[in-house]
C-alpha cells in the first residue's frame, strides 16, 4: 500500500493553512490585551497598647496592556472596596454595583501600560475576599501566575531560541527520513499478509 502524496498534500496544505492563518490573525490583528497579578501579599500584627495586636493587611494587583490597541473601560469587580492607592497615578472612577460589589474603572489603558493597585485592610478581611474579577471592553483580563525569577542576558535568550529552532527542525527532519525510509518495509510486510 503506497502512500499517495497527492491526497495528503491536498488534505493537509489546507488544514495546515488554516491553523496557520489563525495564528497569523491572532498574533498580528490589534487589539487590547489585559493581564494581571498579584504583585505581593502581606500581613502585619501591630501591638497596641491593650495589649491586643492589629493585623493590618496589604496586597497589590497589577495590570498591564500587552496587545496592540488600548484597553477601555477597564473594570476591576470588588466584593468589598478597602483602601486603595493606584500608581502611577492614573484617572479612575468608583461604581456601586446594583447587586452588591464596586468597581473599580480605568477609562483607557494604553499599549505597555501598566498600574499596579495597592490595597490596605484590616482583619478578619483576606485577599481573597477583596477581588472578583477583570473585564474591559473587548473581553476578559487574563489572570497570569508569577514567580520572581533572574532575567537573563538578551544574548543567552536568543541563544536558547536558535538552538531550540535548530532542534525542532532537526526533529522535524528526522520523522520525514524515517517515514520515507520505512515506507517501504510496511508496503512490503501488508503486502505480505
Amino acid at each position: 500500500m503506497a502512500v499517495d502524496w497527492n491526497l495528503v498534500s491536498s488534505i493537509g496544505v489546507p488544514v495546515a493553512c488554516l491553523f496557520l492563518g489563525a495564528w497569523v490573525t491572532r498574533r498580528f490583528e490589534k487589539r487590547p490585551e489585559i493581564v494581571s497579578y498579584y504583585g505581593h501579599a502581606s500581613s502585619f500584627s501591630v501591638p497596641s497598647a491593650t495589649g491586643s495586636g492589629l493585623i493590618i493587611n496589604t496586597h497589590a494587583v497589577v495590570l498591564r496592556n500587552v496587545g496592540k490597541r488600548s484597553a477601555s473601560n477597564v473594570r476591576m469587580t470588588h466584593a468589598t472596596l478597602p483602601s486603595v492607592t493606584v500608581f502611577p497615578h492614573t484617572p479612575y472612577r468608583t461604581e456601586e454595583l446594583p447587586g452588591g460589589g464596586i468597581d473599580l474603572i480605568f477609562p483607557t489603558i494604553v499599549p505597555g501600560a501598566q498600574i499596579t493597585v495597592s490595597y490596605l485592610y484590616f482583619a478578619p478581611l483576606l485577599v481573597s475576599g477583596v477581588n472578583i474579577g477583570i473585564k474591559h471592553d473587548d473581553g476578559f483580563a487574563k489572570a497570569i501566575p508569577v514567580i520572581l525569577q533572574r532575567q537573563l542576558p538578551l544574548w543567552v535568550v536568543r541563544l536558547f531560541t536558535w538552538v531550540a529552532a535548530i532542534g525542532a527542525v532537526t526533529i522535524a527532519y528526522g520523522a520525514v527520513k524515517a517515514v520515507i525510509f520505512l515506507e517501504p518495509l510496511v508496503v512490503e510486510r501488508m503486502q505480505s499478509l
